[in-house]
């Protein structure tokens, strides 16, 4: 029988905060999107922007917890590191810093005017 939304939501929530709590990069994307968040307010950027700015955000910290959820898993599968695991985990990495470099890229477009270039 599938468990009612209520515990599914409060096993992701967890999820959440465990992540936030014990992942260092984790935290720092978060405090950094709260960071770009206001400054595009202040900026008076426009509803589509920051709704650019929200999906963009939302997409570095899944990718984030995504590779967290794989490295921890491919530590308690081979607590050994083999050369296939380092790669696996230099692979989900990988996706991380290709979703923050587009993180920066829409970003540096979204804040190009606000800098004073046009």
């Amino acid at each position: 029988m599938p468990r009612p939304f209520r515990d599914s939501l409060k096993h992701a929530l967890a999820g959440l905060v465990a992540a936030y709590h014990n992942q260092p990069n984790v935290r720092i994307h978060t405090i950094v999107a709260g960071l770009i968040l206001i400054v595009a307010l202040l900026a008076g950027k426009s509803a589509l922007e920051i709704g650019l700015l929200v999906v963009t955000i939302a997409m570095v910290i899944v990718a984030e917890l995504i590779n967290t959820a794989i490295e921890m898993l491919a530590d308690v599968m081979h607590p050994r590191l083999s050369k296939s695991v380092q790669i696996l985990k230099d692979v989900s990495a990988a996706a991380v810093l290709v979703c923050s470099i587009a993180a920066v890229i829409i970003g540096m477009l979204l804040f190009y005017p606000v800098l004073g270039y046009n």
